[in-house]
């Protein structure tokens, strides 16, 4: 899994032209941490499909903004650089995978 650091960061990953599954955390969250293992798992396990992401909201204020974060954890799903989803909040493996699956169909 990715740390994006800055918008450019973030165009250098769209541009690779994968299904990219996006997660806004925070260090203070409790759910994000929770999270952030299970969405490293899922990078794993589709490395050739996606470009998993994460932002640290406190480190990266413009890019939480830019997305308009209001909680975390929050994830979004794009393809071709557009949003194609978005979820809120702690969220099962199971959830997350139906998610990156269907960005991938």
């Amino acid at each position: 899994m990715l740390s994006i650091k800055d918008k450019q960061d973030l165009e250098i990953m769209i541009e690779r032209g994968k299904p990219v599954p996006l997660g806004f955390y925070s260090d203070l969250c409790g759910s994000c941490q929770l999270l952030i293992p299970i969405l490293s798992g899922l990078a794993q396990k589709y490395i050739d499909d996606v470009s998993v992401a994460k932002i640290n909201v406190e480190q990266e204020e413009g890019l939480a903004e830019l997305f308009e974060v209001e909680i975390t954890p929050t994830l979004f799903f794009m393809m071709d650089g557009r949003i194609k989803g978005k979820l809120t909040g702690m969220q099962s493996t199971a959830a997350l995978e139906s998610k990156i699956r269907s960005c991938l169909s």
